[in-house]
């Protein structure tokens, strides 16, 4: 499944993974800032039944947009509005109804039963649950033509350069795992009794001596005189594309996620310069002016990823979440 897959690929790309990592933490900061407001700051500091906080929930929606290109935040309250609490919901377990009208979530898609399914009408819609609250959840996603149920992700056009990137990985860890050794074909002087015997010797000098790459074909061949065993290398010249390819998959990948090189972690020509970092974040970001620093980079990110949901914590009385 798509989900599974944008998941598992962010396992194995290790430029792909930092990107949406820092991502998730640039967007998320050092949390919210809010006016001396002990309502609202006894919110933003516990924001459900399990404690998290209001920073923990927006990382994990950053996170899931960044990957998924969509993002889930679910809403409990009670009839009365006398209390709020949001709970991120896994962005891989989430499906939007035919009718657009509410999510449905389950532990397994691939092994989806109506039973375990459950389902959150989509806000501002409400719907009672089985422990007598109300509940209704957001959904962030990114724009993309063409697509009306779901958000696709920024980097869709890499996918395929994550794939040679983590083959090219594969690769090295390959030859690491060979000790570099050449390919060629070991031509063995000898007579066998049978076929079968043959065989068996041949499977047994593959276990021991083969490796992939450099995978060792076995000849066995009667030659009827002196000794003659000897080993044919197959030499390649193709390290240097190897490594230039893997090079350039680092380099395609930053471009798909519009990143910048010296927010990636990858090493700088011209080393690591502060102003030019710091101009990069600012770029990535939009954020026209520096004399706020990286905070008031984080509240205008916070404030485009929540916009006017958090209107909500006014509609409600209280934010604690009954026990």
């Amino acid at each position: 499944m798509f989900p599974q897959a944008l998941a598992l690929m962010s396992r194995r790309g290790a430029v792909h993974r930092r990107i949406i990592n820092d991502k998730a933490d640039y967007i998320s900061g050092q949390g919210f800032t809010h006016d001396d407001d002990t309502a609202m700051a006894d919110f933003l500091s516990c924001v459900n039944s399990s404690g998290e906080t209001m920073r923990q929930i927006l990382n994990k929606l950053a996170f899931d947009k960044s990957l998924f290109g969509n993002a889930f935040i679910e809403i409990v309250t009670d009839p009365e509005r006398s209390f709020l609490a949001l709970f991120h919901q896994d962005a891989s377990k989430c499906r939007v109804s035919r009718d657009n009208r509410s999510i449905i979530l389950h532990h397994d898609w691939r092994r989806f039963t109506e039973k375990d399914a459950a389902s959150i009408p989509l806000y501002p819609h409400f719907e009672k649950g089985t422990d007598g609250f109300l509940h209704s959840c957001i959904h962030y996603k990114d724009y993309e033509p063409g697509f009306s149920h779901y958000g696709v992700p920024a980097y869709i056009a890499g996918l395929n350069v994550s794939a040679i990137a983590y083959k090219t990985d594969c690769w090295n860890i390959s030859r690491l795992d060979n000790s570099f050794q050449p390919s060629g074909v070991l031509l063995i002087d000898g007579e066998m009794n049978s076929d079968d015997e043959a065989a068996e010797l041949m499977k047994r000098a593959e276990r021991k001596f083969a490796g992939n790459p450099g995978q060792v074909m076995f000849l066995i061949k009667d030659c009827k005189g002196a000794d003659s065993t000897h080993f044919v290398p197959m030499s390649t010249t193709s390290d240097g594309d190897w490594r230039a390819l893997h090079e350039q998959a680092g380099a395609d990948i930053i471009v798909a996620h519009s990143w910048f090189r010296t927010l990636s972690g990858l090493n700088y020509s011209s080393g690591f310069d502060r102003e030019r970092i710091l101009n990069e974040y600012e770029a990535q970001y939009h954020y026209p002016h520096r004399t706020g620093g990286a905070n008031g980079a984080h509240q205008t990110i916070n404030r485009r990823y929540f916009g006017t949901r958090l209107q909500l914590l006014t509609d409600c009385k209280s934010s604690s979440y009954p026990k």
